[in-house]
């Protein structure tokens, strides 16, 4: 009698375990079945977000050629012109629609030169794309905050000077760095004032970069480098030196004598290699 109650009741267990089982096999098999379908949907949107992609882009790229040369003698823009301003002002509204035509705009500006430079600057400014670049620079994320500022520099927008110089304190140094580029491709040689107050370090990389863009501007316009000789920040006096030696600054002879007592050992080496040349 208890060997029969015991199969009893194992085979009730058995029972309650197999509806376990089978409970959770459909469940898995329903998500399996909609991750499967997530994912179909998914590589579907792609695929038609870069069908509409290349089709905007070829559009895009088309009314920016014929806008550019389409230009009418003076300062008016031409009937074909003011068309094709109308007809890309509808595509502002939209996000994904507006990023290509950012990306377009971005793309000529690296193709073209001379007067179609200026025109091309012109167009952005009239569409009030740099509002949505300025706009970034309230973002959260760091990237976005670096894609506005790059934008911003690459259409010299002088508009947003107040907007970036607020950033100058960012914790991301790649924000930083930036924000550097852009203070020395709008004003120069005079972007340079930002060494008076540079309390975070310039890397080797950061210092390379500026170089080269102060290498395109004109040797003459160079500001007096002798209060930099003098930062407290070792990585500004150190490009301050490089300053000196590329510029050849004798005016700041005594500054560099002086710099021989430094306690940085990189600046006593750099400040002996200049005064020996």
């Amino acid at each position: 009698m208890d060997n029969d109650n015991l199969l009893l009741d194992f085979s009730n267990n058995s029972s309650t375990s197999i509806h376990i089982i089978w409970l959770f096999s459909f469940i898995f098999l329903l998500i399996i079945i909609f991750l499967i379908l997530y994912i179909k949907i998914l590589r579907t949107n792609i695929r038609t977000q870069k069908k509409i992609k290349r089709v905007l882009k070829k559009k895009f790229e088309t009314e920016l050629i014929i806008y550019l040369y389409s230009e009418e003698e003076g300062d008016g823009i031409s009937p074909e012109q003011e068309a094709i301003l109308n007809k890309l002002k509808k595509y502002l509204n939209n996000p994904f629609e507006r990023k290509i035509m950012v990306s377009t705009f971005l793309k000529l500006r690296n193709e073209i030169s001379g007067e179609t430079v200026e025109l091309i600057f012109k167009l952005y400014n009239q569409l009030g794309l740099s509002d949505f670049a300025i706009a970034k620079l309230k973002s959260k994320k760091w990237n976005i905050v670096v894609e506005g500022i790059r934008e911003l520099t690459l259409f010299q927008i002088l508009e947003a000077h107040t907007a970036i110089d607020s950033l100058k304190n960012h914790p991301r140094k790649e924000v930083q760095k930036e924000i550097l580029l852009y203070l020395l491709n709008i004003f120069n040689f005079k972007g340079l004032a930002f060494l008076d107050t540079l309390t975070t370090p310039l890397s080797e990389w950061d210092q390379i970069e500026l170089m080269e863009v102060l290498h395109r501007f004109d040797a003459q316009d160079i500001p007096d480098i002798r209060p930099w000789l003098k930062s407290s920040n070792d990585s500004v006096v150190i490009f301050t030196l490089k300053l000196a030696k590329t510029y050849i600054q004798m005016e700041a002879e005594q500054e560099l004598m002086d710099l021989l007592q430094h306690q940085n050992v990189t600046i006593r080496v750099k400040a002996i290699e200049y005064l020996v040349i």
